[in-house]
């Protein structure tokens, strides 16, 4: 399992954009097994950077470089995506729920003036997560070799609980996400 401190997560920079993102898009013409020991091990370290627990300003270069990973995770496993979306939206609504925090703390003033900086870094770290959740939302749709297995859901099902249960912004982040992802497939049609 991986788990990072704060030296370890500003190393995964580089690593994420220059070695591991170019490579996963050529995963998606591989054969299933290959997408399964991928999507898992990616999964397995890329989640974890997602969790901020320095905050979302703070660690907004590796996050950014996190999710730009996992986009290119999704592409490139997405015949085997379904197994696993649940867990990717679940993380990616954390994430966008700290944003938005993040937003709002970077709104009030500091040392007498607002804290721009933090709030650009802050939003940008927000429409990535969006833009990821989406795509997870539509490539993670079960396929017909996934229907029949009993554990096969979407993504869809977390945005369904959190409408029922979270606060009125996240609910309202869960309708951008559909609608992003409602986007998505009719650009691709």
């Amino acid at each position: 399992k991986c788990n990072y401190g704060s030296n370890e997560r500003k190393c995964m920079i580089p690593s994420l954009l220059l070695g591991i993102n170019t490579l996963l898009p050529y995963h998606s013409s591989s054969p299933t097994a290959d997408c399964v020991e991928i999507l898992g091990l990616g999964l397995e370290c890329l989640l974890p950077l997602l969790d901020v627990p320095r905050g979302v300003v703070e660690d907004s270069g590796v996050v950014i470089g996190a999710l730009c990973a996992l986009i290119s995770l999704l592409y490139g496993s997405w015949p085997v995506l379904s197994r696993h979306v649940e867990t990717i939206v679940s993380g990616l609504i954390l994430l966008i729920g700290r944003s938005d925090v993040a937003l709002e703390e970077t709104q009030m003033l500091v040392d007498g003036r607002k804290d721009q900086d933090g709030r650009v870094r802050a939003a940008m770290v927000l429409e990535l997560a969006l833009h990821a959740a989406s795509i997870a939302l539509v490539l993670g749709k079960p396929t017909s070799s996934t229907r029949s297995a009993p554990a096969a859901s979407t993504g869809a099902n977390v945005l369904d609980i959190v409408e029922e249960k979270c606060l009125p912004q996240l609910v309202h982040r869960c309708h951008e996400i559909r609608e992003r992802s409602n986007t998505l497939i009719q650009s691709r049609s």
